[in-house]
């Protein structure tokens, strides 16, 4: 199954709004990711990273890291963490 699209998706409050990437499935919004850097260090972040229950399995959370990880690479960033919540 191949996501419809995925998109930037920015939000006033958002510390790094071009980090954030919204998954589309049949035109209903079914995963996110959200991202950040630290340029100085070369650490790109994803702090955030969501799949509908419906959808879980099908490939979706792979292609929003895959997407994510782009960016990290253009700007030459060494590392790629993924924060979990305490």
């Amino acid at each position: 199954m191949h996501v419809t699209g995925v998109q930037t998706w920015a939000l006033p409050i958002c510390r790094e709004a071009e980090g954030i990437f919204v998954a589309g499935l049949d035109e209903a919004t079914v995963g996110y990711i959200t991202t950040s850097t630290d340029s100085e260090a070369g650490i790109g972040s994803i702090p955030n990273l969501a799949v509908d229950a419906r959808v879980r399995g099908q490939g979706i959370g792979r292609q929003l890291i895959a997407h994510a990880l782009s960016p990290f690479r253009s700007l030459g960033l060494s590392h790629a963490a993924r924060k979990r919540g305490v």
